[in-house]
């Protein structure tokens, strides 16, 4: 038996599932599993006609989306392993060798660095933070997804014991990697990258609000006393509970515990690249703006901005001044933001659409990532 099944979900993917199934052919001859999701084009005889014998093509009892669809593939691996290729991305030389080795060893995930493609075709590498890889590190994912690249490799016993939520229709790989998470599970990193993740405009990620809401619906699931048993000696704990409170709407709650927290003025929190201080304000001033306490907000950022002037909070007061109808300081605001973060996603929608009040929910990540943010 080999050791290791290559796993795809797809809808609608004949565009680009010929040069998956190729990347994974020049490398390597492991079996692949093809979870056609109800294609009405011709996504699984494009793929089988690459791939021949070495493709198996299942579909899930119904058409659900990207949750069902994994959990599908799961119930058919029949190897120790597997490995996720996104339908429109590709692989690169020893990714499948090097998963292998690191399941091998031991890890019950695998995650890896990748390059970002662009429309244009230039390519960006995205290396996971290094805080992910230090001890207690991943439970920052239960503020907010730090792993660029959710579709790695995966031992399938054990991720049959965490299985996907099948109502999820986007961020189902985030809501498993939380829930994976309180199971204590041996965790890889591969350094060099081993995708070509495509920045497409269709792609999922690309779906910010849809992302967003099921992102926050997997933080909600989990009970507090088993989180919160699992940060006890996290030193950045306040931040994840936080955040976890903001994302089941508890804005009060998360307020009163940021202005509790004793933080650094100069201790910064990699990679936003900011003090702790500044975080605690800035998610303070969040809060007061989702309650309503709008002048409330307005100090608090204007005691951010004093320690360092950052898009976020421009557009933030933006926003504000939006609100209560100063139209010429909102735009002032928004343009302050796109000059100090000219791609900054948020920012140019509030200055491009008059009704925008998009707020930033979480500081900006300060490095590269696969997604707007």
């Amino acid at each position: 038996m080999p050791p290791l099944t290559i796993t795809i979900i797809a809808r609608n993917a004949e565009a680009t599932i010929v040069a998956a199934i190729r990347s994974i052919k020049r490398d390597n001859a492991y079996p692949i599993l093809l979870v056609d999701d109800f294609s009405s084009d011709n996504t699984a005889d494009a793929a089988r006609d690459i791939a021949g014998n070495q493709i198996t093509v299942v579909r899930p009892p119904r058409h659900v989306g990207t949750g069902l669809a994994r959990q599908t593939a799961l119930d058919h691996v029949g190897t120790p392993y597997g490995l996720w290729l996104d339908a429109d991305d590709e692989m690169l030389p020893g990714r499948a060798e090097a998963h292998v080795q690191a399941l091998s060893a031991g890890a019950d995930l695998v995650y890896e660095s990748c390059y970002l493609v662009s429309e244009d075709g230039g390519r960006t590498r995205l290396d996971n933070p290094e805080f992910l890889m230090q001890p207690g590190g991943m439970l920052r994912c239960f503020e907010r997804n730090w792993v660029h690249g959710l579709w790695g490799g995966y031992r399938a016993e054990f991720a049959r014991s965490v299985g996907y939520d099948p109502s999820f229709k986007a961020a189902e790989d985030y809501d498993f990697l939380l829930r994976a998470l309180l199971k204590r599970p041996q965790i890889a990193f591969i350094p060099d990258p081993m995708v070509l993740h495509y920045d497409r405009p269709g792609t999922v990620s690309r779906q910010v609000d849809v992302t967003t809401t099921f992102s926050q619906a997997a933080k909600r699931k989990h009970d507090r006393v088993a989180v919160n048993k699992a940060l006890k000696d996290f030193d950045l704990g306040w931040l994840v509970r936080a955040q976890m409170d903001m994302a089941d709407g508890r804005f009060a709650d998360a307020a009163k515990l940021l202005r509790r927290q004793s933080v650094s003025q100069a201790a910064l929190i990699p990679p936003y690249g900011k003090s702790e201080r500044w975080v605690a304000l800035y998610l303070s001033a969040i809060c007061h703006i989702k309650i309503g306490e709008y002048a409330a907000a307005e100090a608090v950022l204007a005691e951010a901005q004093a320690l360092g002037h950052t898009p976020e909070g421009f557009n933030a007061l933006g926003v504000l001044a939006r609100m209560r109808g100063d139209e010429t300081a909102a735009r002032a605001c928004f343009r302050s933001a796109l000059d100090l973060y000219s791609d900054y996603f948020d920012a140019r929608e509030n200055l491009a659409h008059k009704e925008a009040t998009r707020i930033t929910p979480s500081p900006l990540r300060g490095q590269h990532g696969r997604n707007i943010y």
